[in-house]
């Protein structure tokens, strides 16, 4: 937008203007109005060049903000392969340490074990010893009490030299020892029986008790799971809310700052086309300290027309310099 020639946003500088073309135009000649309506056209020519070009430069711009993104698309692809490279190594080097410990430890474990080994048959080769000796002393209670058991082994040849039913004392004996066995196994059996109908009882009732406490335990972690769900939900919900504010306030500050930023630089380029200056790109403070520089030289000189219209006097006499309309058609078309 054109802050200098809108009637509606150009400030104290286009009502000066406005005064003093009022003022040269009451005191000029029909050509003098020619001469400014000429003017007007070519200002407006101006300006439609002027809105063609600031058109071109927004296209330059977004071709340019293109291939930015394009280069940060391309750096941000060759970050990530230098990120899964490292990765890659991190992951290596953490390999090689772990086979390391785990060598480490094997050996560890097989120096243990080969002494625990050589522990145990020191172990073994000792309690060998000590069943050769008991071995050594059942030997001799053996001997002395097959010496007093001769006199049993006397007994079963005259029994069955009286019975039919055996023909050998081992016989007799070995029924003897397969009865009193079974029956040895029949108590232990009933016994062990007696044992596992209560270990069975006992296990029972626990694994009821411990199935009870565990559906009261998940019943009790579902409903704090329910509550932990709920509150996550709701804070969530908080959380995005405010990021959206926040986006929003951010997206409407760039948008403001870039649009006051594009309007000093149309002021500042119109300005310096006017002043027949060139184009510089140069911070927005700068810009708005030229324009204000000119806006001041452009008040002294309106000041110093409007001193020089006002006193005709003056203005008659030969030596001193009279507002013509060719002056000020040059002035309005510089503005």
């Amino acid at each position: 937008m054109d802050l200098l020639e809108d009637p509606n946003e150009g400030g104290f500088t286009n009502l000066l203007l406005k005064q003093a073309t009022s003022e040269a135009q009451s005191a000029a000649s029909p050509a003098s109005a020619l001469q400014q309506r000429a003017s007007r056209a070519t200002r407006l020519l101006d300006k439609r060049n002027e809105t063609l070009q600031v058109q071109g430069q927004l296209e330059a711009h977004k071709q340019q903000a293109q291939r930015h993104e394009q280069q940060l698309a391309q750096r941000e692809l060759e970050l990530r392969n230098k990120q899964a490279e490292l990765h890659d190594s991190l992951l290596k080097f953490n390999k090689f340490l772990t086979d390391n410990d785990a060598k480490r430890s094997e050996a560890e474990r097989k120096l243990v074990d080969n002494k625990k080994f050589l522990d145990q048959k020191d172990e073994e080769i000792s309690q060998l010893r000590r069943m050769l000796e008991q071995l050594r002393a059942d030997e001799q209670d053996k001997r002395r009490l097959l010496e007093r058991h001769t006199k049993y082994q006397k007994f079963f040849e005259s029994v069955l030299e009286k019975s039919d039913d055996y023909k050998e004392v081992k016989g007799l004996i070995e029924r003897w020892m397969t009865l009193n066995k079974t029956q040895l196994t029949l108590q232990a059996d009933a016994e062990a029986a007696g044992k596992r109908s209560e270990q069975h009882k006992a296990a029972l009732q626990k694994y009821l008790a411990d199935k009870a406490n565990d559906v009261l335990a998940v019943n009790n972690t579902i409903a704090e799971l329910q509550q932990q769900l709920e509150s996550q939900l709701e804070r969530s919900l908080q959380e995005e809310a405010v990021r959206d504010e926040r986006a929003e306030q951010q997206v409407g500050k760039t948008l403001e700052y870039t649009q006051i930023r594009m309007a000093v630089e149309n002021v500042y380029r119109r300005v310096c086309e006017r002043c027949g200056q060139k184009f510089k790109k140069t911070s927005m403070f700068r810009q708005l300290d030229f324009v204000g520089a000119v806006m001041v030289d452009y008040q002294d000189i309106y000041n110093k027309g409007k001193r020089r219209l006002a006193a005709p006097d003056t203005a008659r006499s030969g030596g001193t310099l009279q507002p013509s309309s060719s002056a000020s058609g040059g002035a309005a078309a510089g503005v």
